[in-house]
């Protein structure tokens, strides 16, 4: 067991963690999908033509969004849902990988981001920023937490619009 973990299954989740009535507690609704690269906790992916999960420094790439990746095979499967987990090894190339795509899930933010920031993916993949600019499609979710140096780890609103 990493932490504080959780096993979820394909359908809808709530509360992914023992923290359930804790205003900043990670939780959503979680999918499996298959990763087309090796993803960490915490990185924000998008659909590949083959229908697998990859990140990307690409903004385009994120018309394709597909959420935040919270475990996967490497993990046993399990959501981890501790802040300090965040970048552990979730899934190899090909294997199983579990996504959060509503909800809220810790994310590294790649430059300062300002608390209800409108996230985008950064120019470091599979990180977000909330620079100007962010178009229709590229927002990711909104920071439910400032960062105040690149590399901080954030809880973030995941609803890609």
């Amino acid at each position: 067991m990493i932490g504080d973990d959780v096993a979820p299954s394909n359908y809808g989740y709530v509360g992914l963690t023992v923290e359930e009535r804790a205003v900043l507690a990670p939780g959503g609704i979680v999918f499996e999908y298959i990763a087309a690269a090796a993803l960490l906790v915490g990185d924000v992916v998008f659909f590949t033509s083959a229908g697998e999960a990859n990140k990307s420094a690409t903004t385009a790439d994120y018309q394709k969004y597909c959420g935040v990746v919270i475990g996967g095979t490497k993990t046993f499967m399990r959501a981890i849902t501790r802040k300090l987990d965040v970048g552990i090894a979730a899934a190899a190339t090909g294997e199983r990988v579990l996504v959060c795509y509503i909800g809220k899930a810790w994310v590294k933010a790649a430059a300062a981001v300002t608390r209800a920031g409108q996230l985008t993916v950064a120019t470091t993949s599979g990180q977000v920023d909330d620079a100007a600019g962010a178009t229709q499609g590229q927002i990711i979710g909104i920071a439910l937490e400032a960062a105040a140096n690149a590399g901080d780890v954030i809880l973030a609103l995941v609803n890609h619009r």
